[in-house]
């Protein structure tokens, strides 16, 4: 998606939002090698945030999964 959307010039990071109003940052190499989490062993994720096992994440390698953002509802590109 980023690819066709095209990227401002310089670097730039990823603000992620999740719906209680948590936001982090990341880097293009974190975003490169990160998934969004729908299923774990072959079962859903839910869109349930209070449910600490199944809801829906962002995961991002080398950061553990108690950072990783429940529920991503928004990314931004924004200037580094």
């Amino acid at each position: 998606i980023v690819n066709k959307a095209g990227l401002p010039q310089g670097n730039v990071s990823f603000k992620i939002s999740a719906p209680d109003g948590y936001t982090k940052l990341y880097t293009m190499e974190q975003m490169q090698g990160s998934i969004l989490g729908l299923k774990v062993n072959d079962t859903a994720m839910t869109n349930n945030i209070n449910d600490k096992a199944k809801s829906i994440r962002m995961i991002v390698p080398g950061e553990t999964n108690d950072m990783w953002i429940k529920m991503p509802t928004k990314v931004e590109i924004v200037p580094a």
